[in-house]
């Protein structure tokens, strides 16, 4: 029998705010953790896929038809864990997390247009994602990055004998490309969280929970380095040497002309003087306004932050335990396996 994708009720399960602390706390967990994963596996679109994940949870929250003001709620919990738990995250991903909190208590306001909302939910985070690192890298580099880019395109398809009558707007296709695959990873996760509560619906009959086993691990380093600046990172290098081998070609190769060379020049002096002034002026003032803001939050909110820290550890045992029992599927339906399961252990398990 078909089951539609309507809120789960408080008919379906026992203890509804202790679900939510348990939603809350997968939602910490991936702000905090997720995008260190990420980065260590070298898998791209980040972004993309830390917002596609806090989408799901939103849309949990949403699903079970809990009051309203809760998403902000623990949007205020998340934000102080995550400051916590992992203090070296940068201020532009508490911006996104910020704008997809508010987005999900604007957007399931009404629980009866939850499948739209939740699809709404999954493209304007995905889009948002893609619109910030262009914005990012406007401001860092100036309007001469993508002039320069263009320039830089076209003149080596002139040398290997692909001219054209007129220049090709490259950089519009390159960032129209990372819309599209973002715009695409949108709907895929707005999908996903339309199907959340059919999934977990279907799981309850036979999912059989047992208790998740936390083995005791060796106690890591708590040590962690400063954030590096772009230009310490290795897309910052590499884009210094593929500068540098430009503005050299510029004076042997005439068709590439002086004057790239100096735009990128003076876009690397733009973006180092940029940088410096956000990290040394401009971010330490922030962040001094932002731990302001958390500590208020922290005293008030203190009972419910020590609740969803406590959960973490199970949370993490239990996310590889979903990961591990999805092994059998391959591809999108290792996917779709993997988030039913770990869904319907927040939702289901006693």
């Amino acid at each position: 029998m078909y089951i539609t994708n309507t809120p789960l009720t408080g008919q379906d399960f026992n203890d509804n705010s202790i679900i939510r602390y348990r939603i809350i706390a997968l939602w910490a967990l991936s702000e905090s953790a997720l995008g260190g994963v990420l980065h260590l596996f070298n898998i791209p679109f980040t972004g993309l896929i830390i917002g596609g994940f806090s989408s799901l949870l939103i849309s949990l929250l949403a699903a079970m038809n809990m009051k309203r003001g809760t998403i902000l709620h623990a949007l205020l919990i998340v934000i102080s864990v995550k400051a916590l738990v992992a203090p070296y995250i940068p201020l532009n991903s508490y911006l996104a997390l910020i704008i997809q909190g508010l987005l999900g208590e604007l957007l399931f306001f009404s629980k009866k247009l939850y499948p739209i909302s939740a699809l709404t939910l999954g493209i304007i985070t995905a889009l948002l994602a893609s619109f910030q690192k262009v914005i990012i890298l406007t401001l860092l580099f100036g309007i001469n990055l993508w002039i320069a880019m263009d320039s830089f395109i076209n003149s080596v398809l002139k040398q290997l004998g692909a001219a054209h009558s007129s220049e090709i707007k490259f950089s519009y296709i390159i960032t129209g490309i990372y819309v599209i695959i973002h715009l695409i990873g949108g709907l895929f996760f707005g999908m996903i969280a339309m199907r959340l509560p059919r999934w977990i619906k279907e799981k309850k009959e036979m999912i059989n929970f047992a208790p998740v086993k936390i083995e005791e691990k060796p106690e890591e380093s708590k040590e962690k380095g400063k954030k590096k600046l772009w230009y310490q990172r290795k897309s910052g290098i590499i884009f210094i040497i593929v500068s540098s081998a430009v503005i050299i070609l510029s004076y042997i190769l005439p068709g590439l002309g002086k004057g790239l060379g100096y735009d990128i020049i003076i876009m690397i002096l733009r973006s180092l003087i940029i940088t410096l002034a956000w990290f040394y002026l401009i971010a330490p003032f922030v962040i001094k306004l932002f731990k302001r803001f958390l500590a208020k939050n922290k005293i008030k909110y203190s009972g419910d932050i020590d609740k969803v820290i406590v959960m973490l550890p199970n949370l993490k045992n239990a996310v590889s335990a979903s990961f591990n029992a999805s092994s059998s599927f391959k591809g999108i339906k290792r996917i779709k396996e993997f988030i039913s399961n770990i869904t319907a252990y927040i939702v289901l398990s006693e």
